[in-house]
């Protein structure tokens, strides 16, 4: 049974000057447990968009979304807060996306606390430490503020944070693209390494196209708003057959040769065969 079930979902924005924009239009997909689907697509294709409607940061105007079962769209806000713990987000500029008069311990923390999760403030702390431990952060971390830390150190804050209330579903909405290339390759690692260990389901928002070649078992390709072409990662980008997704490929910058794959510097594919990280992907 799919986790994720999508079907004819809708959403229009109107712009200061009264037009109506259409950023998704009728997309319908499922995705399987513990599988990764990447997304991929020009700027203002409406990804991010269709990203936040799943988990429900946008109302959608139409359509259906269901999270483990769950009709996203008829819960009450009530409910919602309760059951959002499950479908988790990390943003694309991590340091925007962090409070900067929080410690990295009040911002891991603040999801248990309003999930009330995690029992007395000693159990959510051992809870933000191991969870930080997973992302490569010791415990020196804690009293750091957000402006204390470079890059690929808030970015670990953010997934950690998505990470604390134990999800099954993670929207990553481009968590790579605003770090340099060597971040990126161990960010990318560990990201690999936690779906394995937790069993997680990722939603991959991208415009790195040879990260999501290498990333992600599948791959959609949205334009205006709609789904034009999905399938196998290899098959649609080595093979695509519409218009738009050929355009798009030769559009993209070519790849730099890949960083060898020594022992702890691939991805897995969920068949188990070891993918090398691109050093730099294509853009488009």
């Amino acid at each position: 049974m799919p986790i994720i079930e999508v079907k004819d979902l809708r959403k229009t924005f109107q712009t200061p000057q009264g037009r109506t924009v259409t950023a998704v239009d009728g997309i319908s997909f499922n995705v399987e447990p513990g599988e990764c689907l990447g997304i991929i697509g020009e700027s203002g294709s409406g990804k991010s968009t269709l990203g936040r409607l799943l988990v429900r940061l946008h109302e959608a105007d139409s359509g259906t979304i269901l999270l483990e079962g769950q009709d996203l769209r008829a819960l009450p806000p009530r409910v919602l807060r309760r059951k959002r713990r499950r479908w988790q987000i990390v943003f694309q500029e991590p340091f925007a996306s962090l409070n900067p008069r929080l410690t990295v311990r009040q911002i891991v923390e603040e999801p248990l606390i309003v999930a009330k999760l995690g029992g007395s403030r000693a159990a959510r702390l051992e809870k933000v430490e191991r969870t930080l431990g997973e992302v490569g952060l010791s415990a020196e971390f804690l009293e750091r503020r957000p402006a204390n830390l470079s890059g690929g150190q808030q970015q670990r804050v953010g997934i950690a944070r998505a990470l604390v209330t134990d999800p099954s579903i993670v929207v990553l909405d481009e968590p790579t693209s605003s770090l340099d290339l060597t971040i990126r390759a161990s960010i990318l690692r560990m990201l690999s390494r936690l779906q394995r260990a937790r069993g997680l389901t990722y939603v991959f928002i991208s415009h790195d196209i040879e990260t999501v070649r290498h990333f992600c078992s599948r791959v959609a390709v949205m334009h205006r708003g709609r789904f034009v072409e999905s399938g196998p990662s290899q098959e649609v980008l080595d093979s695509p057959r519409e218009d738009y997704t050929q355009a798009l490929m030769a559009a993209a910058m070519p790849p730099l040769p890949y960083v060898p794959a020594a022992e702890g510097s691939a991805l897995v594919s969920p068949d188990g065969g070891a993918r090398p990280i691109p050093t730099k992907g294509a853009n488009a």
